[in-house]
């Protein structure tokens, strides 16, 4: 897409996971500073567009997926925008040290998915989309960085 086309989609994205341990033990100190330092970068981060309120989610987290389970869902103008995120050095070194804060899962734990633009997500439906990664495998509904869709074309 040029410049000076407006983008009908944005790719939203829910990443999932058990904590090891409560988040104000010394074992997730580290994890915590994580969180302040990265997502700080991440609100800066070209093609980043809107994130969760954390204090406003906590409780529907543990609802929809239990308890010990944080959650991140975010909006991010296209796929090459998330994943240089993801790849950045900062993300990248939190990332390493993931099996010390989080309990490995069977089940998928990151999803991503096309919306239109303008349009805000919830935890539900990050969960519907999470569960359908699982079942039914990528599809333009429900995807991963492992087998990417395009966004839909309605032109």
């Amino acid at each position: 897409m040029s410049d000076n086309e407006i983008a009908k989609f944005q790719l939203a994205q829910l990443n999932i996971g058990c904590l090891r341990h409560p988040r104000d033990t010394l074992q997730m100190h580290d994890f915590c500073e994580a969180l302040g330092s990265v997502g700080h970068i991440a609100l800066n981060w070209p093609g980043f567009i809107w994130i969760h309120d954390n204090a406003e989610t906590i409780g529907i987290v543990t609802d929809l997926f239990g308890i010990g389970m944080v959650a991140n869902l975010s909006i991010w103008r296209d796929i090459e925008s998330l994943r240089a995120f993801m790849e950045c050095p900062e993300h990248a070194a939190v990332m390493k040290r993931r099996n010390e804060w989080f309990v490995p899962m069977a089940a998928a734990t990151f999803v991503l998915w096309w919306i239109p633009a303008g349009y805000i997500p919830n935890f539900m439906e990050g969960q519907e989309r999470l569960t359908d990664l699982y079942r039914c495998g990528p599809c333009l509904a429900a995807f991963d960085l492992d087998a990417v869709f395009p966004p839909p074309d309605y032109s």
